[in-house]
């Protein structure tokens, strides 16, 4: 049930951070830094959901279903896109 639950809150928190970036390239400088501090909060946020997600994965990895090969590359791009939006914040 937990992973469920983690997985339910990261689904959300990704569309919230889709909403806030698009948001944020639409509406330029003039409301542009409530946006883009909003969509920061929820990256960090996704970034603090990671442990829990982690042990999600492990459990997947010890089951090799078909489709984990792709799962796998997901993940790398996640990861990579996750410390790229952690260096543009220049916390990484």
């Amino acid at each position: 049930m937990a992973g469920r639950r983690t997985n339910l809150a990261l689904l959300t928190m990704l569309g919230v951070a889709l909403g806030t970036g698009f948001a944020a390239f639409a509406a330029g400088p003039s409301w542009g830094l409530w946006v883009v501090a909003a969509h920061g909060a929820v990256g960090l946020g996704l970034m603090l959901l990671l442990p829990w997600k982690s042990v999600i994965v492990r459990r997947g990895f010890r089951h090799r279903r078909p489709g984990w090969l792709s799962s796998f590359i997901f993940t790398v791009l996640v990861a990579a896109n996750g410390l790229i939006g952690l260096g543009e914040a220049g916390i990484g």
